[in-house]
């Protein structure tokens, strides 16, 4: 593994079940391999929370080295993680789905979860900030698009949602609150 740790943060221990050794045959080989996939919740929220600003370690990657690597990413990924990856300027055609089985990498890329601080889980402000720069810069030209008043729903979730929603939508809705629902959404 190659550490780019420029950036940042301590290692979170995400990886350590898809970081094993094999015995099986090994179908899939890449030169250079960024890892951007995990076992969990594949939910939008962790996506843009840890998974997102890695890309932020890529950048830096391919400015400090010149590699391009191969981007992993899980099974069948959903509409709003490829359509977030393109925003952030991933070309899709670096994107390799990862079928569950043993890959083999010459160069394995796997970036550090960055946050705040050893006891927290809490995205680090740096990334914080790279993310709302690119998402700005992205979002200059759909700024007619843009609502003041916003209330992201969890009502799909299968825990920490609202269990009187009807009540605090119409209340929302009042005071001028668009709400939205992120997994109906397209990145």
């Amino acid at each position: 593994c190659t550490n780019h740790d420029k950036l940042g943060g301590g290692t979170i221990g995400y990886f350590r079940t898809i970081l094993k050794p094999t015995r099986g045959s090994i179908k899939s080989k890449y030169n250079k391999l960024f890892l951007l996939t995990y076992h969990g919740d594949h939910n939008v929220y962790n996506w843009i929370h840890w998974f997102l600003p890695q890309i932020r370690t890529l950048e830096h990657i391919e400015q400090t080295s010149g590699m391009k690597p191969k981007i992993l990413l899980q099974r069948n990924p959903p509409s709003w993680m490829t359509e977030s990856l393109e925003y952030f300027g991933i070309d899709l055609e670096r994107c390799v789905n990862w079928s569950g089985q043993p890959v083999s990498a010459k160069h394995l890329i796997v970036p550090n979860l960055r946050a705040k601080n050893t006891t927290s889980f809490d995205i680090s402000k740096e990334d914080v900030e790279w993310l709302r720069e690119k998402a700005d810069a992205e979002m200059a030209s759909a700024n007619e698009h843009r609502h003041e008043r916003i209330y992201i729903s969890r009502q799909n979730s299968s825990y920490r949602y609202v269990d009187n929603f009807s009540e605090v939508s119409e209340i929302l809705e009042k005071h001028g609150f668009r709400t939205y629902r992120l997994e109906e959404m397209s990145f």
